[in-house]
């Protein structure tokens, strides 16, 4: 055996050594985590570091988003409703949900769709005028006459099938970004359960290969009665009741669905959300006798709720008019007048062509009504509504209303999130849908649910 042999041996045995001294002191690869055995338990003890955003690292989210109607906070927690109790335990919910001002059907929805003020998507009240057009809009519904982009044509515009019924301003949609279905008009007269089921029938009778993810429906529930009866009413707690057992109803019928093509990791979010609370009125304002207004022509006045905007469409006349306004409202101690500049400084509430030039704006415990006689007349006594919103959150708590969020086949959430926005609901669906909100819509998302981690 010559030298070279004789070396080559050498190397080839320490070699041997030195790999077989690796192998036994290397740490070892981490479990591989998408095998089957691998255990997945919710991260409950790490605290705030525990939780991420919304969007599951694998499958696909669907998010079923319900509107309930003025969902008084303190008459849901005195009645007996198994649903909403079934919610909190399991899900992430918030009895603080603040809304915006004015807290009225038509500017809190869209706030909610959009990410934005009132003063920004351009739905300042139930019901406008618009200088721009010369009309005015009493409880519109076309899509048009958005100034933001809701959260229905952010989905639709990123590739995500939308169906949305009788949402508030989502109806006759235009473009490139409309929506998969929408209605073309709201059509009085539905039982709520059969206003929410067009969801759920649109779902399961949709036949495209690429199936609907977002899907919006509202349901009047509790906010007819609030008006006619009060807060806290028995005809108010038995509406709460029976929607209870809708939603009950509806998210078991969904579930359902959802099994039928349900693939490894996708998650169905059901989101049930209200747009005001509702606080207990003891006087009716006549806007006409508290302005002294009735019968001017230079001026276009409308009322929603405890709100009246006044639009001084004669320019010659408008510093005369404003003045005898001022002079008028300023004798009663219930009502407040603002200039659309100071609207738009303390709410954001300044679009330039539909936020009156001044607007009055009553106390809780008052809502404006043609009825009465004088200035002001006993609710009760003038016929009502002894239930009315409209006031601001921030002054009145009654405002505020509540939100959950549930998810299907996971039923762990964070519980509680305390107080949050009512802005917050457009980018969190987005995260929930793995899409990018509006630009808009800068608020940050709510964060539901915890990670995921291996044990």
């Amino acid at each position: 055996m010559g030298p070279k042999t004789t070396l080559s041996f050498f190397l080839l045995a320490l070699l041997f050594v030195v790999g077989g001294w690796y192998i036994l002191t290397v740490e070892e690869p981490p479990e591989e985590t998408d095998t089957p055995e691998a255990k997945v338990e919710p991260d409950l003890e790490d605290g705030p570091e525990a939780v991420v955003k919304t969007s599951p690292s694998d499958g696909r989210n669907f998010v079923i988003w319900l509107s309930i109607d003025g969902l008084h906070v303190p008459d849901l927690e005195t009645t007996d409703t198994p649903f909403f109790d079934f919610m909190k335990t399991h899900g992430a919910y918030s009895l603080q949900h603040r809304v915006v001002f004015p807290s009225v059907t038509f500017a809190s929805h869209v706030s909610q769709a959009t990410g934005v003020f009132p003063g920004q998507h351009g739905i300042v009240a139930n019901r406008f005028y618009d200088h721009e057009t010369g009309r005015i809009y009493s409880y519109p519904g076309q899509a048009s006459l958005l100034n933001a982009e809701p959260i229905w044509n952010t989905a639709q515009r990123q590739g995500v099938r939308v169906a949305v019924s009788d949402w508030t301003l989502s109806h006759q949609q235009q473009g490139p970004d409309a929506t998969s279905y929408f209605g073309e008009r709201y059509e009085r007269g539905l039982r709520d359960r059969e206003r929410l089921w067009q969801v759920l029938d649109i779902w399961r009778e949709d036949r495209s290969p690429e199936t609907l993810r977002l899907l919006m429906g509202y349901a009047v529930g509790p906010d007819s009665p609030g008006h006619a009866y009060g807060p806290g009413s028995p005809e108010v707690l038995a509406a709460i009741q029976r929607v209870d057992g809708i939603l009950l109803e509806f998210y078991d019928t969904a579930v359902a669905f959802f099994e039928t093509f349900r693939e490894e990791g996708d998650q169905l979010i059901f989101v049930v959300s209200s747009d005001h609370g509702m606080s207990p009125v003891h006087s009716l304002v006549h806007p006409g006798h508290l302005t002294g207004l009735d019968g001017e022509e230079g001026v276009v006045a409308v009322h929603s709720a405890n709100l009246l905007h006044l639009y001084f469409v004669d320019a010659n006349q408008r510093e005369t008019l404003s003045e005898s306004v001022r002079e008028a409202v300023d004798r009663y101690d219930f009502a407040t007048v603002f200039t659309r500049a100071q609207a738009e400084e303390r709410w954001q509430y300044g679009h330039p062509s539909r936020t009156g030039d001044l607007i009055v704006v009553l106390e809780t415990g008052y809502t404006f009504s043609r009825r009465p006689d004088g200035v002001t007349q006993g609710a009760e006594e003038g016929g009502g509504p002894v239930g009315m919103h409209g006031y601001d959150p921030a002054d009145d708590p009654n405002m505020n209303t509540a939100v959950f969020f549930l998810r299907y086949p996971e039923k762990e959430g964070k519980g509680d999130l305390g107080l949050i926005d009512s802005r917050q609901l457009h980018p969190t669906v987005a995260d929930l849908l793995g899409v990018e909100p509006s630009a808009e819509a800068t608020v940050e998302p709510l964060i539901l649910f915890y990670k995921n981690h291996l044990e």
